[in-house]
């Protein structure tokens, strides 16, 4: 039988999608470069939810040709499905500079731009397919939740009444006109869409969360926290109506409710990050769950004896760096010193006791218990310090147990910082590290992909770069791509050590990765920022069994094995026992 691309086409009217698709794989074994059955494989591939793949087919079939008209709103799309949101908004706004006018392409890049959290962006394209086609529902409805976004109650109302005009009952759509007509204080059009709300969806969890907001507007917190509760139990989990909650139940008192609320959320859906910043929130104002004075640690005095299984380092440092005891040469000016030019001969000492005594520990142990290789991550690397650390304490072991050689290392560094970044490819430099050898990436740590604001001072003066919010205006800031801690442990199969310093993202950061943390990571070692942030955490790595070694609070002075030590970050040391 000679098949061609129709008997393919035929197989899909037939509803026969698995014989459609050996069909085009039979095709492109005899041409490769046959688009149409690239893109038909592709499709089917994407549905499927092998988005990967999708993706790769349809590249392929971009190559084979540069100039068709659709492949790249066709490999935007399966980006915008696999979670490669900034890949995708590149690829439809290509699409819309040849073809202007096709709306699911504006209707998509608005999409994309909303889940790299770039609203403003977002607004004029879906304004923009609002007039290409004014009785699409989903326009609206989307619309709606962008002018929502931007505080812009009006415009929202206007845009879901649009919705609503053309047929459209999502419990959801309700849900937020509603929310956004009590905030216009029109409470007679609020409840007129409640009972639409009961009539589409009566048992829902949107239905009972807009009783809430409604009861909690006209009769405060005490009438309201029970629907808001029966809301979170019948799965209402949005951020937005947590905090709600929590208003409500706060204001009568009732903490331990907002806990057991926030713990249930957890239990059905593990990686839930607002019910875990709630939770943290509250274990910080009662003092409840895991108080450090109380924390079983299993961290003792005589884990300072590591620092016998590497020596200390002897030798003559150029003009304008110092040595540390592994032999880490650092450029002064990264801390802020001064510069003398004249070479010195010097004996580094161990470090001295201080807020980040646990972190040295928790590394030197990381390097000693290593096996084959030493695989590292520090997240909001600043200069690449502590990979720098870790890549010479592997060679400092290896010489004072007069191993034969060091054992491999593979460094990771993200930094969004650019100034800070740079830095930390001169520090590979000036330690004999080639930073073509690791991975050294300029870009924030997130809980999702994303695009962030971030926040950039005097490189050498200011280590507190951050994510912030786009209304920010004390230091100067610029978008930078968001990563998932997910995503950055994909190519590992086993990481020794995870250093993070990521002020006040660690528990969205370690919460959206839980998963891939439990099943690769042995170690960690987190800088936190906040009561509420190590409340979560413990909840976190309790949660999935893991043993804490050391944990002090932010901004405390805490009786340790090593004296009195004052911690203005906090200092929490996880390890995997599974592993």
């Amino acid at each position: 039988m000679n098949i061609t691309f129709e008997n393919a086409i035929q197989s899909i009217r037939d509803g026969n999608i698995p014989g459609a698709a050996a069909i085009a794989e039979k095709l492109l074994t005899r041409e490769p470069k046959h688009v149409e059955a690239l893109r038909l494989l592709g499709k089917i591939r994407l549905q499927d939810g092998g988005g990967e793949a999708a993706i790769g087919l349809l590249e392929c079939a971009l190559d084979a040709a540069p100039e068709h008209a659709e492949l790249r709103y066709e490999i935007g799309v399966a980006c915008l499905q696999t979670g490669k949101h900034a890949q995708a908004a590149e690829l439809f706004r290509q699409q819309l500079d040849r073809s202007a006018t096709h709306w699911e392409c504006s209707f998509n890049l608005a999409w994309a731009l909303v889940k790299l959290g770039r609203h403003h962006e977002a607004l004029p394209y879906l304004e923009h397919c609002s007039r290409l086609v004014p009785s699409n529902r989903a326009v609206w409805l989307n619309l709606g939740n962008a002018y929502a976004n931007l505080k812009r109650p009006i415009d929202a109302a206007e845009a879901y009444e649009r919705s609503i005009a053309a047929g459209e009952r999502q419990p959801s759509l309700l849900l937020n006109a509603i929310n956004t007509y009590v905030q216009l204080n029109n409470r007679e059009r609020a409840n007129q869409l409640l009972a639409l709300l009961l009539q589409a969806a009566p048992n829902s969890s949107e239905y009972t969360a807009a009783l809430g907001i409604i009861t909690f507007a006209q009769h405060g917190s005490g009438a309201a926290t029970e629907h808001f509760k029966d809301a979170a139990q019948l799965g209402l989990d949005d951020a937005g109506y947590l905090d709600r909650m929590g208003w409500a139940l706060r204001a009568l008192g009732r903490s331990e409710e907002i806990v057991f609320i926030a713990r249930a959320i957890i239990a059905n859906t593990p990686d839930h990050v607002p019910a875990y910043e709630l939770l943290g929130q509250e274990l910080a104002k009662a003092a409840q769950g895991y108080p450090p004075e109380k924390l079983t640690t299993t961290g003792t005095l005589a884990h300072a004896r590591i620092f016998e299984r590497f020596g200390r380092w002897e030798g003559t440092v150029s003009g304008g760096l110092y040595a540390n005891f592994l032999g880490v040469l650092t450029r002064r000016s990264f801390v802020g010193s001064a510069e003398p030019d004249a070479p010195a001969h010097v004996q580094a000492d161990i470090p001295e006791v201080n807020e980040e005594f646990m972190e040295w520990l928790c590394l030197l142990h990381a390097a000693v218990d290593a096996r084959g290789s030493f695989t590292m991550l520090e997240l909001g690397a600043g200069y690449g310090r502590w990979l720098v650390n870790g890549y010479k304490a592997i060679q400092a072991l290896a010489a004072n147990d007069h191993a034969q050689a060091p054992l491999p290392c593979h460094l990771l560094g993200i930094e969004a910082d650019t100034a800070h970044f740079q830095m930390m490819h001169e520090h590979f430099f000036n330690n004999g590290i080639n930073p073509v050898d690791h991975r050294l990436i300029e870009a924030a740590v997130t809980a999702q992909h994303c695009e962030v604001m971030f926040a950039e001072g005097d490189p050498q003066a200011w280590w507190g770069q951050a994510i912030v919010a786009d209304t920010w205006t004390q230091t100067h800031k610029v978008a930078k791509p968001g990563i998932p801690l997910e995503t950055l442990l994909e190519p590992y199969d086993f990481v020794d050590f995870i250093d993070a310093d990521v002020q006040n993202e660690e528990l969205k950061v370690f919460v959206a990765a839980r998963q891939a943390l439990d099943k690769k990571v042995k170690r960690v070692h987190i800088g936190t920022h906040s009561r509420a942030v190590e409340y979560g955490l413990r909840e976190l790595f309790h949660g999935l069994g893991w043993q804490p070694v050391w944990d002090y609070g932010c901004y405390t002075e805490c009786a340790t094995p090593f004296g009195r030590i004052s911690f203005e970050d906090g200092v929490q040391v996880w390890l995997n026992p599974a592993l």
